[in-house]
């Protein structure tokens, strides 16, 4: 596709009988399109040599093109490896712009405007039966690149490549802003368009194919009339990232690729197109120039298409179908279709060996090309080293990589106990200096990592089972190279990272409590969750008196008083709950002995009573039992003469008379208490009765 000019040439009559091929092949697809296809991607001077390549590899790990083009159609051919890509061009409005050169001259500048970017990437033009090679182009250029292999139409040179179709022509007009835009999106860098900031694309390709051109050279910021520095900045961003951006020379059969963009850019492939029956430059079609990198062939291709009749649903085909008409059946013509093939041989390359680098790559293409037939005009004009040759490429990396990266994972344990540690360890062959390993998985079967951490690949992370980590793990471990490139997947690895192991405990600051003193209960523990609270339970004497209706926080304490009526044996454990409720720890028994209150007594009384006078001894004390009683003891001049007898309920004073019990008496009371134990002793009092 070529804007802002019109295609030249964009269909060529039948090109003539395919040719036939008598060598055996050890794999040979079986979709019925090969027959037309053979003529190039044979082994002939003019073919590509597809069958060689495809002996060594056909379908493997997948890897992303970006189609940056028209869009696509859901055709079955790319059956499920579409992936989201983006419309930039929606609603947008495409416009000359003039610059000024170095030189004075004014150039014109195509820029598209108005953009209203949408996720998707299909192709919403052209929706008729027309024939023309801007009908369905992205569609058409993404078959040849990646159609499958699956008995029916045509296959692509990696069938088992995924496709990233980014939409950026309108009508077969597109602008460099906008394509410079698609590079940059295709390769996962932050892009805005038109104000709008575009989600980062989770799939960056490792190969972008431009089938554009037409659009003149302008000048620079090197001072030069060239590449401009939207696109070429572009460009040089996405191959910092490892990508290669593959490139139509155009179909100026008579103008050098100098001329336009994005031929005339640096760091691209420009495929230059070559006659599929001779192998020397289709000179119908083909730009050239010293900036073309090889070529391919570039008419009689046959792609994926479709058709709409004037009602009915659109139908999918290929383009050597009757439903097409006689000017697709003999096949697409154009450069837009020789570069697809140059990037279908580079998918191919790094499904095979994923280590393989961009610029190497690039080298091989160019160092196994088929070279120009003796005579050629591409040894004057420029046409690249030759004709792309894939069974010769993929011999060269065969030779160069004997095998692909392996890598693996393990871990040191699968089952961690909490604060435990494990050892991931990511370990393979052929990793490139450099590599990292990205790791993805999930947590009790939702997806926690995505590749957004790390490690060095070869190399080892340990980690700790730590708060809140308890679960099932699954890992496993994406490799890419420097640029960020996918070269290698690890197997899962299944982690157990064991809940905490709750415990609990309680302690009393004191086991044997005076009355009116006091004591802590202490509850603490390990993993305790926030929010626990302990619920006491336990016996008095030997009887339930407590059962969860009274708490304390969980780890925590409380004091209590040994008051009036507690005394008692206590025993005492906590259940502590959640926060919602949920028993989590059971603490072991605390024993603890409230003693009772001493009792005490004192007696108090005259010292000397004259005769015939009266007097009074008072019993007096604290913490005497209820009903208590006492009873007097005591001496006259040194003799007993009073031993227990009873005086009365105390506390209470009791009343006398000196009716001439002359002597000295000495008097106590025992106090006991209603059952008859003993509870007090007073003092004793001497008096004397005159």
């Amino acid at each position: 596709m070529q804007s802002p000019k019109p295609l030249f040439a964009a269909r060529i009559l039948a090109l003539g009988t395919a040719l036939v091929l008598g060598a055996a092949q050890a794999l040979t697809p079986t979709d019925p399109g090969l027959s037309y296809m053979d003529l190039y991607l044979g082994s002939q001077p003019g073919g590509i040599n597809a069958y060689a390549g495809w002996d060594y590899h056909f379908q493997g790990q997948p890897v992303t093109v970006a189609v940056i083009d028209s869009g696509y159609l859901p055709h079955p051919e790319f059956e499920n490896r579409v992936l989201p890509g983006y419309d930039l061009a929606n609603q947008g409005t495409a416009q000359y712009q003039f610059l000024t050169g170095p030189d004075g001259k004014s150039y014109r500048y195509y820029v598209m405007s108005g953009n209203v970017p949408v996720a998707g990437g299909l192709d919403t033009d052209f929706q008729s039966s027309l024939s023309s090679d801007k009908i369905w182009h992205g569609t058409k250029v993404a078959g040849v690149i990646l159609a499958a292999s699956n008995q029916t139409g045509i296959t692509g040179l990696n069938p088992s490549a995924r496709l990233l179709p980014i939409r950026v022509a309108k009508a077969g007009d597109f602008a460099p802003n906008t394509a410079a835009q698609a590079i940059r999106w295709a390769v996962g860098l932050p892009v805005t368009v038109n104000g709008v900031a575009l989600p980062i694309n989770p799939n960056p390709a490792r190969i972008l194919n431009l089938s554009l051109g037409g659009d003149d050279a302008v000048p620079n910021r090197s001072g030069e009339i060239g590449c401009s520095d939207e696109y070429q900045d572009a460009i040089d961003a996405a191959n910092q990232t490892g990508a290669v951006v593959v490139v139509a020379a155009g179909n100026y059969f008579d103008q050098d690729v100098k001329e336009y963009m994005p031929a005339n850019c640096k760091g691209v492939v420009v495929v230059g197109g070559s006659n599929p029956y001779t192998g020397d430059r289709a000179t119908d079609i083909s730009s050239f120039g010293q900036g073309v990198t090889l070529s391919a062939p570039t008419a009689g291709i046959h792609s994926t298409t479709a058709f709409k009749p004037a009602s009915g649903a659109t139908q999918y085909l290929a383009t050597y179908e009757a439903a097409i008409g006689s000017l697709e059946r003999g096949g697409l013509r154009g450069t837009s279709f020789a570069a697809p093939l140059v990037s279908g041989a580079l998918a191919l390359m790094f499904s095979y060996r994923p280590q393989l680098g961009a610029a190497e790559a690039v080298e091989i293409l160019k160092t196994t090309a088929r070279p120009f037939p003796s005579g050629s005009s591409c040894a004057t004009l420029g046409c690249g080293t030759g004709v792309l040759n894939l069974g010769a490429a993929m011999a060269l990396l065969n030779q160069r990589y004997p095998a692909a990266p392996t890598c693996g994972l393990s871990a040191t344990s699968t089952t961690v106990a909490t604060g435990a540690s494990t050892t991931l360890t990511v370990a393979g062959t052929g990793l490139p200096s450099g590599a990292r390993a990205y790791w993805y998985g999930t947590k009790n079967g939702a997806q926690d990592a995505s590749g957004s951490e790390s490690i060095a690949a070869p190399g080892s992370s340990s980690l700790v089972n730590s708060a809140g980590m308890q679960g099932t793990y699954v890992r496993y471990a994406q490799i890419r190279n420097a640029q960020g490139q996918t070269i290698c997947t690890t197997g899962n690895v299944t982690l157990t990272y064991q809940a905490p192991v709750v415990s609990c405990s309680l302690a009393a600051s004191k086991t044997n409590v005076s009355s009116g003193d006091s004591m802590v209960f202490t509850i603490s523990g390990n993993y305790l969750p926030t929010g626990a609270r302990g619920y006491w339970y336990g016996t008095k004497n030997g009887i339930q008196d407590a059962n969860g209706a009274e708490s304390i926080p969980a780890p925590g304490s409380n004091t209590y008083v040994n008051s009036a009526g507690m005394q008692g044996i206590y025993v005492r454990y906590a259940q502590i709950r959640d926060a919602q409720g949920n028993t989590v720890c059971t603490t072991n028994n605390a024993t603890v002995t409230y003693q009772a209150p001493v009792p005490t007594c004192s007696l108090s009384g005259p010292s000397v009573v004259a005769r015939n006078a009266s007097y009074s001894y008072t019993v007096s004390g604290s913490n005497l039992p209820s009903g208590a009683v006492g009873y007097w003891s005591g001496t006259k001049n040194g003799v007993t003469d009073a031993s227990n007898q009873y005086a009365g309920g105390v506390p209470s004073s009791f009343g006398f008379s000196n009716g001439g019990w002359v002597g000295n008496y000495v008097r106590w009371m025992n106090i006991y208490s209603p059952s008859g134990s003993l509870v007090c002793t007073t003092n004793a009092i001497s008096t004397t009765l005159q």
